[in-house]
């Protein structure tokens, strides 16, 4: 029998996280409801742990008599798609951003969210979407990735506003001195940006961007004609397989940012002598080229690592509801799926036990599943 079972994942939720507890806090809207909504959540979140990712299949797969006694549940239907859709809107979104948070604080976990490489605690901002709803969402890449928090967007064009916001919520729940650096697309290379990470979480911004901004304009300047203050770092990178010249130089001073900033041009070839260029910019002059270069690809990683993996498990993507308060208590409730199964599998040492095995959220998905039905399968009947 394989390690990681649901046994033990669910072992890890309530005892570890204490996630019972929490779910049993719950508001319920409902003045007679035949259905705790603690048993609600507790099905949303083990069935889109298990790979079922829409409330069709969600209705269906509870139906089953091993997911049944999962569950703890004697009813004929667990619960319908029809309920869900109508009770989902109503859980209150601000418990269920404390439940995350909850995660969040528990002092075990904390050291995972250090960044193995920078030992710093990164965050990165960057806008995803659910049915059409835009959203800026926060992702620390440490040990583990860990989704924070969310703040609408309320359209395209103003991603500035919504980072603001949600900045500010950060500051409140987390607060100031907790994050070393921050990290953004071109997007958000703005002073008011720089100055309110600076201001609320007492962290350094860095931008990685492909646009030439007059900042990079003037390095490329120094380049040519002041190469004694331009630092050059030449190395090989055996993850990317790609080679790469770093050009960079500190303290410069840009129009509108009252910080000097440190600025990089970083040209990368792999091996099909594919050629790209990005430019780095941050107030942190502390950081050596390399360590500059490793940043802004890890703000690669809510894209990559996050927002990808949801999809790909949980088809974020797809059209769900036209009820933008059911897509977002979802995304709540697929954030803490996300999170759990990213602080379980760093907790059982996944890449050790699957040594031979290409390990991903899918393959791990599925061997809960399947150690799901082998525990429950025969016990009165299928």
């Amino acid at each position: 029998m394989l390690n990681v079972d649901i046994v033990a994942f669910n072992s890890f939720v309530t005892k570890v996280i204490g996630l019972g507890k929490s779910a049993s806090h719950l508001s319920d809207y409902r003045q007679k409801p035949e259905i705790p909504i603690s048993k609600i959540f507790k099905t949303l979140l083990y069935t889109y742990i298990l790979g079922k990712n829409t409330l069709l299949s969600i209705d269906q797969f509870v139906r089953r008599p091993f997911i049944k006694r999962f569950l703890k549940s004697k009813r004929k239907m667990v619960v319908s798609d029809s309920t869900l859709e109508r009770v989902i809107p109503n859980f209150n979104e601000e418990e269920l951003s404390k439940i995350n948070y909850n995660i969040f604080n528990i002092p075990c976990f904390r050291e995972k969210l250090v960044n193995p490489v920078l030992n710093k605690r990164l965050g990165i901002l960057d806008g995803s979407g659910m049915s059409g709803f835009l959203k800026e969402v926060c992702i620390i890449p440490g040990r583990v990735n860990f989704i924070l928090d969310f703040f609408p967007i309320v359209k395209k064009g103003k991603e500035l506003v919504s980072a603001d916001r949600l900045i500010k919520d950060l500051s409140s729940k987390v607060g100031k001195n907790f994050f070393d650096l921050f990290m953004f697309d071109g997007l958000y290379y703005s002073w008011k940006i720089f100055e309110i990470v600076k201001r609320e979480l007492g962290a350094f911004s860095l931008v990685k961007t492909s646009e030439r901004l007059n900042i990079v304009k003037d390095l490329e300047d120094m380049m040519k004609g002041d190469k004694d203050k331009v630092n050059v770092t030449e190395d090989y990178d055996s993850e990317r397989m790609t080679t790469y010249i770093i050009h960079s130089a500190k303290y410069l001073k840009a129009d509108t940012i009252k910080d000097k900033l440190q600025v990089a041009i970083v040209t990368e070839k792999n091996q099909k002598d594919e050629i790209s260029t990005f430019y780095i910019i941050t107030n942190d002059n502390s950081l050596d080229p390399k360590n500059m270069r490793y940043a802004a690809h890890s703000r690669w990683r809510i894209e990559n690592n996050g927002f990808k993996t949801m999809n790909h498990l949980f088809r974020t993507k797809r059209k769900i509801s036209k009820n933008e308060a059911l897509v977002t208590n979802l995304m709540r409730i697929i954030f803490i799926a996300y999170n759990l199964l990213e602080l379980f599998l760093d907790e059982v040492d996944i890449e050790q036990q699957f040594s031979t095995v290409k390990v991903t959220m899918r393959f791990i998905c599925e061997e809960l599943m399947f150690s799901l039905v082998v525990l429950y399968y025969n016990k009165e009947g299928p």
